[in-house]
């Protein structure tokens, strides 16, 4: 807001200030853009942790999802006849051909000398060897324009079907693998990929061993404030085998109060200790206080009887000159019992702690529980669960004292395009695979580095 009359020395030092704000966002975009060409296929960073993520969660309910690796066949003599200049021109076309295909949708990256790695995804009802087999056909049946000659050539294809918890490395050497040998057979193939598909009891079997021995490890995701490069982490608890398979909590969650002893409240427990010794870690290695997110898994009178340990856990590290712990819960567990609710909040502030309410949507409760709630610290949303339009529907039906009000975190951005988006609608904290992976460390790679 500018009021005449202007003083020109803070005017053009306002201008400068909004400048540089707006000039280091969209440098902040740039980097973190999902695809160099907007024909193309995605960044290699950005696709492999999208695959990350994929293998995390659960497959689309009507779809089955492949992981193919192609690679041009006979690319020295390729070389040779056509030059480096050529060639790479028809990398590109070959990219940009394998992008826009409805199987693939631009879900891939380019790996380097003439091979890419791509997601295809094919109906329940299809017979998918049959499917890709026909995009390898497909691809060699086309004609290719290099200085105005139409030129053929072929691919060999590498494939295997995703399940979940595979090791992204070990599938990915397996269809790499697959995709050199069908080239050592003379290209111009297919090869599978063999998989054992896990029955559903023995997976949950190995679940359930796994949570009775407590083999829980933590990962951290920042939060980032684009605007003012601040930077906060939530806390990610996660199941591991001793083969690096990786389990998300809606894998383990349902079975927690029957096969972990104490249930809820003792993960809670484990969560908050470690939590408590993580900040004071976090905080001496960069000589200054950090923020964790602890997600919550209680009911509210599991937390209640939690209190005492968390304030026992504060005073004994000393925790509150190293950093600041925020306790999380999804909107739908503060509904159950608002009063209790704030009554928990009350108690967290009084113990030097924050609090986020989660998993907003635009319905008529939670915007409800977001206007009596009182003073929290964040409000996350689902970016991929909410359009920009019921968010800003969302924020709108807010108080307007904002002063107050919580800051807005949107949680699940997918690339450039969706956080610009909710930029607009003057939301400055965000989160996701797209602004940066979970990871073992606490760090974010800002700047060139991300």
């Amino acid at each position: 807001i500018i009021k005449k009359p202007f003083n020109q020395p803070e005017l053009l030092a306002q201008i400068e200030t909004q400048l540089s704000k707006a000039k280091y966002v969209s440098r902040q975009i740039e980097q973190i853009s999902q695809r160099v060409d907007k024909h193309g296929l995605q960044t290699k960073r950005f696709f492999l942790e999208k695959l990350e993520a994929l293998l995390y969660q659960h497959s689309l309910p009507d779809q089955n999802t492949y992981l193919v690796y192609a690679a041009i066949d006979n690319i020295d003599a390729l070389k040779e006849q056509l030059g480096l200049r050529n060639l790479a021109n028809l990398n590109t076309q070959v990219e940009n051909y394998l992008a826009s295909h409805h199987l693939i949708q631009g879900n891939g990256c380019s790996i380097g000398n003439a091979s890419f790695l791509m997601l295809v995804y094919v109906d329940k009802a299809e017979d998918a060897v049959n499917v890709i087999q026909k995009l390898q056909q497909e691809i060699g049946q086309h004609h290719w324009s290099i200085e105005s000659v139409a030129r053929n050539l072929t691919l060999s294809l590498g494939a295997l079907e995703l399940q979940q918890n595979n090791n992204l490395d070990e599938i990915i050497t397996k269809t790499e693998q697959a995709c050199l040998e069908c080239m050592a057979a003379g290209g111009n193939h297919v090869k599978w990929v063999e998989t054992v598909q896990e029955k559903q009891e023995v997976l949950e079997s190995r679940i359930k061993s796994l949570m009775k021995t407590q083999s829980f490890k933590l990962n951290f995701q920042p939060i980032i404030n684009l605007e003012t490069d601040s930077v906060l982490f939530d806390l990610l608890i996660r199941l591991e085998d001793q083969e690096g398979h990786i389990f998300a909590p809606d894998q383990f969650m349902p079975w927690i109060d029957s096969e972990l002893e104490g249930g809820s409240a003792e993960l809670d427990s484990w969560l908050i200790e470690q939590a408590v010794t993580e900040i004071n870690r976090i905080s001496k290695e960069r000589h200054q206080p950090a923020t964790l997110i602890v997600k919550l898994a209680s009911s509210l009178s599991q937390i209640v009887g939690l209190l005492p340990k968390i304030r026992f856990a504060i005073q004994q590290n000393e925790m509150v000159e190293n950093g600041k712990l925020v306790f999380a819960l999804p909107a739908s567990v503060v509904i159950q019992d608002l009063n209790k609710a704030k009554q928990v909040i009350e108690s967290l502030d009084e113990l030097g702690c924050g609090f986020m309410l989660e998993k907003i949507n635009n319905t008529e409760a939670h915007i409800k529980v977001l206007n009596d709630i009182g003073k929290i610290d964040f409000a996350k949303i689902n970016a991929s669960e909410n359009s920009t339009l019921q968010v800003e529907a969302l924020m709108n039906s807010l108080k307007t004292e904002t002063d107050s009000g919580p800051a807005i975190v949107a949680s699940n951005i997918e690339d450039s395009s969706m956080l610009a988006q909710y930029w607009e609608l003057g939301i400055r904290n965000f989160q996701g695979y797209f602004i940066q992976r979970p990871g073992e460390e606490c760090h974010y790679l800002a700047g060139d580095e991300h």
